[in-house]
């Protein structure tokens, strides 16, 4: 089919790798399985497909769009920190 991946191949390989990258030093902090879960939501919340959601579908402006994707990058890091936070207590 037309736009299938071969196994075990993904699509914006690169914004994943970005993600781990950033998050390498807080690994420890979160753990493997947090930090790639946290890899996963801001996968999903940036990027190309996240500004199309905002300003074709929900009807932002460019402005708004970014706003809004950098609160829910905010959101998660801050709830994954309080997670981590909450666990070490």
């Amino acid at each position: 089919m037309a736009g299938q991946l071969a196994a075990g191949r993904t699509r914006g390989g690169r914004r994943v790798e970005m993600f781990r990258t950033a998050l390498a030093d807080e690994r420890r902090l979160f753990g493997d399985k947090a930090c790639e879960q946290l890899v996963r939501e801001l996968s999903v919340a940036t990027g190309t497909d996240a500004m199309i959601a905002l300003l074709d579908v929900a009807g932002a402006d460019r402005e708004i769009a970014r706003a809004t994707i950098a609160h829910m990058v905010d959101a998660l890091v801050s709830g994954s920190l309080g997670k981590t936070k909450s666990v070490d207590r």
